[in-house]
């Protein structure tokens, strides 16, 4: 994800993070095998605030 530019590229930075956290942690233990995430690893991400890189 590209660098945001100016508030609105903020919120969009921040959605995107919302999104893409929210849909790791619906993945179960095999598929996040199959994209050689450990599922600790992805917890932690997941559990992520939206504002933290």
């Amino acid at each position: 994800m590209p660098r945001p530019a100016g508030l609105m590229g903020l919120i969009r930075l921040w959605m995107w993070r919302v999104r893409s956290r929210a849909e790791l942690a619906e993945l179960d233990a095999e598929r996040l095998r199959d994209a050689g995430i450990h599922p600790r690893l992805a917890r932690r991400e997941a559990d992520k605030p939206f504002w933290r890189a």
